[in-house]
């Protein structure tokens, strides 16, 4: 009997070790668990908040991209030749009726004899 005994015993024990290491297991894996999600959590957390300001920078570019474009249709029109004369024809500048005439190069006196 005192073999059998000593057997349960030895089985006890047993259990009782590998319950321990099973609880001390899970509560090992439990505790990875709720870090892992956390830290996913807080990278996730921070992505939302850069893709957060991308959009911003994305809205206020197109913004400016729109303001080009209507500053260049603007710089377009008040550089139009038809402008400039309506412009220049109210200010009092009349259209030239005479001929230009045109100035030839100066001449100089030269230094060296010429035959």
């Amino acid at each position: 009997m005192n073999k059998i005994t000593t057997v349960r015993m030895e089985t006890r024990s047993e259990k009782k070790a590998t319950q321990t290491v099973s609880k001390k297991l899970f509560r090992m894996s439990l505790a990875i668990f709720v870090l892992s999600f956390m830290l996913q959590l807080c990278i996730s957390n921070r992505f939302a908040a850069k893709n957060g300001d991308l959009q911003a920078s994305l809205n206020e570019k197109a913004q400016l991209e729109k303001d080009i474009s209507q500053l260049e249709y603007e710089n377009s029109l008040l550089s139009s030749l038809d402008r400039i004369e309506v412009e220049a024809s109210q200010l009092g500048y009349v259209n030239m009726t005479s001929k230009l005439r045109v100035i030839g190069p100066l001449m100089f006196a030269s230094l060296t004899k010429t035959n």
